[in-house]
């Protein structure tokens, strides 16, 4: 399977939390540039190494379509052949026809990046919701970001938000971090900071970044959550060691607050302040 359109999130201006001037939940910001195809590393755990065509190619042109997905990965990859992207489009169409739910969001990343095919935003929507309908997480997944950014089709977060959901429930780990955002932001849905976090969460879990973030600032200021200073902080070190510039910011400003409280006590002589110690470690 190819990448995802990687599409921003609804974030409603973006809502996202982060901390303001004052060290509240503020709005966030960001976007995710759009991705051309990669190969799929689920597909077997092949990754990049090379696959015996003399098996695969009998069968995809005898009209298996999880043959004709992965030929198709191998042509736009460079797997055991050169790379040729219309050869690849040619043979995920032909598995999409069929009716496979990977080859139809594979079609559909094809026409929104005009890999092999000419861009055409309509199609490219058309085989987002049939894979999303046929059960792919990742079909799913980009249908939702189709309808938050009005590509191929009218903008509707309601229906945005249903199809991030459904991913979510799938185990895609964006899909977890943008529903966390709808549910914070009220986007498409009513605002609910319990399920907010609980998304964030699972997101985070998965690895994704910008949710490590989100479940530090949540922490951080008790949106859906009990305050938890020390976990907060934890967080937006997992984050940060990601690259996510927001959390590498956010973790600099905790950690020089926390030394200027520290200091401040000090001269005071009053007690440690246990949020202050643990942001300052």
């Amino acid at each position: 399977m190819m990448d995802h359109l990687s599409g921003p999130a609804p974030r409603a201006g973006d809502n996202s939390p982060t901390y303001n001037a004052d060290g509240e939940g503020g709005g966030g910001s960001g976007t995710r540039g759009s991705r051309g195809p990669s190969p799929d590393q689920r597909q077997g755990g092949r990754g990049r190494h090379e696959i015996n065509l003399d098996t695969i190619l009998p069968a995809a042109e005898e009209g298996d379509p999880r043959a004709q997905h992965t030929l198709g990965i191998c042509y736009n990859s460079g797997i055991s052949v050169e790379r040729d992207p219309v050869t690849a489009f040619q043979w995920f169409r032909r598995a999409a026809d069929q009716g496979y739910p990977k080859a139809e969001h594979d079609v559909g990343i094809c026409y929104f990046t005009g890999t092999g095919t000419a861009k055409d935003d309509s199609q490219a929507f058309t085989y987002h919701c049939r894979a999303a309908a046929h059960g792919d997480p990742g079909g799913n997944f980009d249908t939702a970001v189709c309808y938050a950014r009005g590509i191929g089709t009218d903008q509707d977060y309601q229906l945005a938000q249903q199809h991030y959901e459904r991913a979510a429930m799938q185990g895609h780990p964006k899909a977890q971090a943008d529903v966390g955002a709808c549910y914070y932001g009220g986007v498409g849905t009513q605002k609910d900071p319990e399920k907010a976090y609980y998304w964030y969460r699972q997101a985070a879990e998965n690895g994704v970044a910008r949710a490590q973030h989100d479940v530090a600032v949540c922490l951080y200021t008790g949106i859906g959550v009990a305050r938890n200073t020390a976990e907060a902080v934890e967080w937006h070190k997992k984050a940060a060691a990601q690259g996510y510039g927001p959390a590498m910011s956010d973790l600099a400003v905790l950690v020089a607050r926390a030394r200027a409280a520290q200091a401040a006590q000090a001269t005071e002589g009053a007690e440690p302040d246990a949020d202050a110690g643990a942001a300052a470690k």
